[in-house]
């Protein structure tokens, strides 16, 4: 046999050696540096404001993906007057060693999400998911996209078939869009608010601008409170496109604009379409200040329902179509997020 000859024969496997090769070091390289970072992060701040803590870690995934999973993972976001902190069970980190950058994320086992507010207001939700995945695509060292999707969840105060949250840095504008969307969703008694166990659907679309003020927290440098703090700064708002929710026997659809005032309050007005407000029952409308504003205007008008909800540094007022001078009712107030 002629060495030409035998070169085409050996050199295709050669080839698949070194690409193997390669493949296996890279994967060393990049589970080494990740392993390393994770053992030197525990327990301390990963990004400003934002601490995470494990209790046991293990790697695999060779050789073109990096699996990391985790135990009694916490992670806790936390400003002067405000936290939210996270605590799983398992926690599961899958990346790619080649391509774009990627994370994939899955939660398992009992979740625990706690927050405090300002004045000391604290909150607390336990449930278990079916699955609970979510996605981080990185671009230019910054978080260009996060998405997020449980499903089959269930706590003691709700639990439902789906729920979704996107949030994305749009490409040719200074925005931030985000979708949120709920389906088939029950409620505790003291959450129903007179309108019933069910939530069948639950669709909200807007966008964050301007996204700028971000960009420092997208990269892991700013806390987030700073970051919403130059965005207020900046005449930012967030403006509502689409809400689309049924609760019970009484659906809605709405728009509109908000933005936080210097106290930190929502401010601004939503425009909404609400159908078979007037069918709220005599006990419904006594459970909250919600229920008995909508039926008070459902039956002075005609169905369905159109209504403006103008918040007023944080105070809630529902008023009949869109005129400063009509039929009006008090919801309640709104405190500072932050």
């Amino acid at each position: 046999m002629r060495y030409s000859s035998r070169f085409f024969l050996y050199a295709p496997f050669l080839v698949l050696i070194v690409i193997a090769i390669a493949a296996m070091l890279r994967w060393w390289t990049v589970a080494d540096a990740f392993e390393s970072w994770l053992l030197h992060a525990n327990g301390r701040e990963i990004a400003p404001g934002i601490r995470l803590r494990f209790a046991s870690e293990e790697m695999g995934g060779f050789p073109f993906r990096v699996d990391t999973v985790l135990s009694g993972v916490a992670l806790e976001a936390k400003c002067v007057r405000a936290s939210v902190s996270w605590r799983a069970e398992r926690f599961a980190i899958h990346g790619l060693t080649y391509g774009r950058v990627q994370e994939i994320f899955e939660a398992g086992g009992v979740q625990t999400l706690s927050w405090t507010m300002p004045g000391g207001a604290a909150g607390r939700l336990v449930f278990t998911p079916g699955s609970l995945r979510a996605s981080a695509i990185l671009a230019e060292g910054a978080l260009a996209r996060f998405d997020l999707d449980v499903a089959g969840f269930s706590s003691r105060e709700i639990s439902g078939a789906r729920a979704q949250l996107h949030l994305r840095r749009a490409p040719s504008r200074d925005m931030i869009d985000i979708a949120i969307s709920a389906e088939a969703l029950r409620l505790a008694p003291e959450l129903q608010a007179g309108f019933g166990p069910e939530i069948p659907h639950m669709i909200l679309e807007g966008r964050i601008a301007p996204a700028t003020p971000f960009s420092q927290f997208l990269s892991g440098r700013d806390p987030w409170c700073a970051a919403v703090d130059k965005w207020r700064g900046s005449a930012g708002s967030f403006r509502l496109d689409r809400l689309d929710m049924a609760w019970g026997q009484t659906s809605a659809e709405g728009s509109g604009r908000l933005t936080l005032d210097d106290l930190h309050r929502p401010h601004g007005a939503l425009q909404l379409k609400v159908a078979h407000a007037e069918q709220l029952s005599a006990s419904a409308v006594g459970a909250s200040h919600l229920s008995g504003a909508l039926d008070r205007l459902a039956h002075a008008t005609n169905t369905p329902l159109e209504a403006s909800a103008a918040i007023d540094h944080g105070i809630v007022t529902l008023r009949q179509g869109h005129k400063p001078h009509t039929e009006s009712a008090d919801v309640g107030s709104i405190g500072a997020l932050y």
